[in-house]
Protein backbone atom coordinates (compact mmCIF):
# COMPACT_ATOMS: atom_id res chain seq x y z
CA UNK A 1 0.00 0.00 0.00
CA UNK A 2 2.80 2.33 0.91
CA UNK A 3 4.67 2.35 -2.55
CA UNK A 4 1.33 2.78 -4.08
CA UNK A 5 0.57 5.47 -2.38
CA UNK A 6 3.66 7.27 -2.77
CA UNK A 7 4.05 6.53 -6.24
CA UNK A 8 0.43 8.03 -6.93
CA UNK A 9 0.94 10.97 -4.81
CA UNK A 10 4.06 11.68 -7.00
CA UNK A 11 2.08 11.57 -9.77
CA UNK A 12 -0.89 13.98 -8.39
CA UNK A 13 2.49 16.47 -7.49
CA UNK A 14 3.57 16.32 -11.44
CA UNK A 15 -0.10 16.62 -12.74
CA UNK A 16 -2.08 19.32 -13.44
CA UNK A 17 -5.22 17.31 -13.14
CA UNK A 18 -7.08 15.77 -9.73
CA UNK A 19 -5.35 12.05 -9.33
CA UNK A 20 -7.99 9.44 -8.15
CA UNK A 21 -6.41 6.06 -6.36
CA UNK A 22 -7.71 2.38 -7.07
CA UNK A 23 -8.07 1.63 -3.01
CA UNK A 24 -8.30 -2.32 -3.91
CA UNK A 25 -10.52 -3.27 -0.66
CA UNK A 26 -8.83 -0.83 1.70
CA UNK A 27 -5.61 -3.19 1.77
CA UNK A 28 -7.01 -5.30 4.93
CA UNK A 29 -9.73 -4.20 8.16
CA UNK A 30 -10.98 -0.88 8.95
CA UNK A 31 -7.55 0.62 10.45
CA UNK A 32 -5.83 -0.12 7.16
CA UNK A 33 -8.62 1.73 5.26
CA UNK A 34 -8.31 4.63 7.55
CA UNK A 35 -4.93 4.60 7.12
CA UNK A 36 -4.45 4.61 3.43
CA UNK A 37 -7.22 7.11 3.43
CA UNK A 38 -4.94 9.19 5.54
CA UNK A 39 -1.87 8.51 3.34
CA UNK A 40 -3.57 9.47 0.36
CA UNK A 41 -4.47 12.61 1.58
CA UNK A 42 -1.32 13.33 2.34
CA UNK A 43 0.06 12.79 -0.88
CA UNK A 44 -2.21 14.85 -2.46
CA UNK A 45 -4.58 12.35 -4.27
CA UNK A 46 -7.87 13.92 -4.56
CA UNK A 47 -9.86 10.67 -4.55
CA UNK A 48 -9.55 6.88 -3.40
CA UNK A 49 -11.96 4.37 -5.05
CA UNK A 50 -12.89 1.36 -2.65
CA UNK A 51 -14.13 -1.95 -3.69
CA UNK A 52 -17.22 -3.84 -2.17
CA UNK A 53 -16.01 -7.24 -2.95
CA UNK A 54 -14.74 -9.79 -0.10
CA UNK A 55 -10.79 -8.96 0.43
CA UNK A 56 -9.94 -12.92 0.10
CA UNK A 57 -11.22 -13.87 -3.33
CA UNK A 58 -11.46 -10.75 -5.52
CA UNK A 59 -12.23 -10.79 -9.06
CA UNK A 60 -12.45 -8.24 -11.83
CA UNK A 61 -15.34 -6.60 -11.54
CA UNK A 62 -16.20 -7.53 -15.57
CA UNK A 63 -16.47 -10.79 -13.95
CA UNK A 64 -19.64 -13.26 -14.03
CA UNK A 65 -20.23 -14.00 -10.55
CA UNK A 66 -18.76 -11.50 -8.71
CA UNK A 67 -19.32 -11.93 -4.93
CA UNK A 68 -19.92 -8.23 -2.97
CA UNK A 69 -19.49 -8.36 1.33
CA UNK A 70 -22.66 -7.50 3.39
CA UNK A 71 -23.87 -3.99 2.83
CA UNK A 72 -22.66 -2.91 6.39
CA UNK A 73 -19.34 -4.15 5.57
CA UNK A 74 -19.49 -2.26 2.53
CA UNK A 75 -20.51 0.89 4.75
CA UNK A 76 -17.99 0.40 7.17
CA UNK A 77 -15.31 0.46 4.95
CA UNK A 78 -16.29 3.38 3.53
CA UNK A 79 -17.13 6.06 6.73
CA UNK A 80 -14.21 4.39 8.46
CA UNK A 81 -11.59 7.24 7.17
CA UNK A 82 -14.34 9.19 9.25
CA UNK A 83 -14.89 8.03 12.37
CA UNK A 84 -12.20 7.16 15.67
CA UNK A 85 -8.79 8.20 15.70
CA UNK A 86 -7.61 11.93 14.49
CA UNK A 87 -10.01 13.11 12.01
CA UNK A 88 -8.20 13.56 8.63
CA UNK A 89 -9.43 17.16 7.33
CA UNK A 90 -9.64 16.79 3.62
CA UNK A 91 -9.50 20.47 2.17
CA UNK A 92 -12.34 21.06 -0.44
CA UNK A 93 -10.88 21.48 -3.42
CA UNK A 94 -7.68 20.03 -2.46
CA UNK A 95 -4.91 22.37 -2.41
CA UNK A 96 -3.18 22.50 -6.02
CA UNK A 97 0.43 21.19 -5.53
CA UNK A 98 3.24 23.25 -6.54
CA UNK A 99 2.86 22.13 -10.56
CA UNK A 100 -0.60 23.25 -10.46
CA UNK A 101 -0.06 26.98 -9.49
Amino acid sequence: MTECVTIAGWIAQTVKFPVIRDGDTGHGGIMAVRRMVRECVRAGIAGVRIDHQPIEGKRKTQSAGVEVVPIEQAVARYTAPCQGGPRVRIPFPPPASPSHQ
